[in-house]
């Protein structure tokens, strides 16, 4: 095995070409199952530059007739392992091959195949690759590789496209090609040049990183087999023209994935991304094709307006994703040095949207935000990024009322709303990455318990209606005025214009007395608890006569002793009116107190006398709307704001400020 190593590391800048093969003719493929359509595959040719070598096309293709065939058109001496002697696990693979693999080549070869093994979820059939050490054409030649056989098939998830054999039998539960090496039955073909560099001094071979003048061998087998798993398309050049998919073939289901980016940016391709049709083909030569992964990562494909032989397409662009990005594992350049010990992020998007089950969860997502709402709560999130663990196919939006799940909901949008929830009702909500091998951590927002709201702070109409009368009035609504009131909230009212109707009301009126009772008697304004007392005393049914009697004999104002008339009436001007008695006046209501009126009566008229109502109008106003309606004490800049409110607009324009104000929103919002 491979020593444990970082998953990429620069050692020079010389380039290695990865060329991709094109499809080749189902000719002569017939099934191999009463539901299945097996197709000659593919394979991949790989060398540092291009290849002159007359034995292969001018375009770098190998043309097979079938892979079961003893050897491959146009290559002469390269065998499939027919009767290979040695079969090697490697993991949920198995290499066939003979024994003229050397020892260190087959053990990077399992290293690389083990890696597989451990990212991939293998339920299926042990997947068999044909290996073969051999001297290919070209110094520079690294190898060729690929699917033997596609398959298509109605119980596939896309039954129209052929599946690379290896993911086919994955996905059936069965080996639609049967067990063993050789003659179609293996799923990978994989041929690796003993004599890359002329003498096989190209590769490095073993556990150590490659150095800046050889060819990671290990590495090259991860890209190889991504190939075999079916990251490889079914597009050719024909004539100068995109052939895509070839006339009565179809195409391949990593195809089905290419979309055109309309509105490309340096962060990559946004939501403005159009699948792709065989009659765009045209647009498997343009910077814009980029493939539709099913976490919703859009990837960039290598599609130069040159077409390249075996090389677009099936490839990753090298700009997008250069060594330095760790997501070059499946570009068409490798640099020498270049090691990866790890199948990167970018090919896992990759095989996984093919249908490949990964055998890890996805790192979490991040920045989950959620608000409520009218019965909905609006959430939204980041998208796991692409390094930062295995691709997602997705988002698990989770919705909770206590220890009920009210909603699930699987998502590849990073914003949602979910609707049809209780107002009132306090909510919790997560989400989490998920792919074929499960789900990562639930990540909540900072804020974590949501209370839909028709008409916030309020649940309802009906709520917020019976709580803009008890605020402003100190009353319960009849059910006719919480009708009428919450029946305007849905339509064309709101809070405010409500809340001013309201305070319009004569019933204002009582809670004003008893603020004018407090400024007179104590000559100072009342506490918000004690005046929210009798406020509530007032309506409940206690009598202002009761109220201006207790007040009499507060301690403020008697100063624990019952004193003369003389110098009650004396005090109840001063205090009150702000003047000393007039002597007719003061004879006036000695007389009337000594005929038994009420020193709690005589208050009372003083108060609400038409000199004192005049002289407290603003004040009065201000304490009785912002101590019913916020329950605290007036700082001082307020005093002045909404004295000034009341002076142009009464309690009325007081009520609707307030209604509007953050502080009633705070006061009232679910908590």
């Amino acid at each position: 095995m491979r020593s444990s190593r970082g998953a990429l590391r620069v050692m020079s800048t010389t380039m290695v070409l990865i060329v991709i093969a094109a499809v080749t003719s189902p000719a002569g493929a017939g099934p191999a199952h009463s539901a299945s359509e097996r197709l000659p595959g593919v394979l991949i040719v790989d060398d540092l530059g291009g290849h002159a070598d007359s034995n292969f096309h001018g375009d770098g293709v190998i043309e097979i007739a079938a892979l079961g065939d003893d050897h491959l058109e146009g290559t002469a001496g390269l065998q499939l392992a027919e009767s290979a002697s040695v079969i090697t696990p490697a993991g949920g693979f198995s290499i066939c091959h003979d024994g003229s693999v050397p020892q260190a080549v087959l053990n990077d070869v399992r290293a690389a195949l083990t890696t597989w093994s451990a990212a991939l979820r293998l339920s299926g059939p042990t997947i068999a690759i044909d290996l073969g050490w051999i001297s290919l054409a070209g110094d520079g030649t690294l190898g060729v590789a690929g699917p033997t056989e596609f398959v298509v098939d109605p119980r596939l998830p896309l039954p129209d496209l052929g599946y690379p054999m290896a993911l086919a039998n994955q996905l059936l539960g069965h080996d639609v090609n049967g067990t063993g090496c050789g003659d179609a039955r293996s799923e990978i073909a994989l041929f690796l040049n003993s004599t890359a560099g002329g003498d096989g001094s190209l590769w490095n071979i073993g556990d150590d990183d490659a150095s800046d003048t050889q060819v990671d061998l290990s590495t090259v087998v991860l890209h190889e087999v991504g190939h075999g798993l079916g990251v490889v398309s079914s597009a050719r050049l024909v004539n100068d023209v995109v052939e895509w998919p070839k006339a009565n073939s179809p195409s391949y289901v990593y195809d089905h994935f290419f979309g055109e980016c309309r509105h490309e940016t340096s962060a990559g391709c946004d939501s403005d991304l159009a699948a792709l049709s065989s009659a765009t083909s045209n647009s498997l030569r343009s910077a814009q094709l980029w493939f539709r992964s099913a976490g919703g990562q859009a990837l960039e494909l290598h599609a130069p307006l040159d077409w390249s032989g075996g090389s677009s397409v099936s490839h990753l662009d090298e700009v997008r994703y250069p060594m330095s990005s760790g997501f070059s594992l499946m570009t068409p350049y490798l640099r020498r040095g270049e090691t990866f010990t790890a199948i990167d992020p970018a090919l896992q998007t990759l095989v996984q949207t093919l249908g490949w089950q990964l055998s890890s969860t996805p790192a979490a997502p991040s920045g989950v935000t959620a608000t409520a709402g009218n019965g909905r709560i609006d959430i939204s999130f980041e998208r796991t990024a692409l390094g930062s663990g295995p691709p997602n196919t997705g988002y698990r939006v989770t919705v909770t009322a206590g220890s009920t799940v009210a909603r699930t909901i699987d998502t590849l949008s990073s914003s949602l709303t979910v609707a049809g929830l209780a107002n009132g009702t306090p909510y919790a909500v997560s989400v989490a990455a998920i792919n074929s091998a499960g789900a990562s951590p639930a990540v909540v927002p900072a804020s974590n318990r949501l209370i839909p709201l028709e008409l916030p702070p309020f649940a309802t109409a009906e709520q917020a209606a019976a709580q803009l009368y008890a605020d402003v009035l100190g009353v319960r609504p009849t059910t006719t005025e919480t009708a009428a009131v919450a029946a305007r909230l849905r339509s064309t009212s709101s809070l405010p214009l409500e809340a001013a109707t309201i305070a319009a009301d004569p019933r204002l009126e009582r809670r004003l007395q008893v603020v004018r009772l407090y400024l007179g008697f104590f000559e100072r304004e009342p506490d918000p608890l004690g005046v929210k007392y009798w406020f509530d005393e007032v309506e409940r049914g206690v009598s202002l006569d009761i109220v201006a009697s207790s007040f009499a004999i507060a301690s403020e104002f008697e100063r624990g002793q019952t004193v003369p008339d003389g110098e009650f009436i004396d005090a109840a001007y001063e205090r009150i009116l702000d003047r000393a008695p007039d002597e007719p006046g003061r004879a006036y209501w000695l007389a009337q107190l000594g005929s038994g009126l009420d020193r709690g009566q005589m208050l009372i008229l003083f108060s609400e006398s038409a000199e004192h109502v005049a002289k407290t109008r603003i004040q009065a106003n201000l304490l009785a709307i912002t101590f019913g309606m916020l329950e605290r004490p007036v700082t001082a800049s307020e005093r002045s704001e909404f004295g000034n409110i009341v002076a142009s607009s009464g309690a009325s324009g007081l009520a609707a400020h307030l209604a509007g104000s953050a502080d009633y929103d705070t006061r009232h919002h679910p908590r």
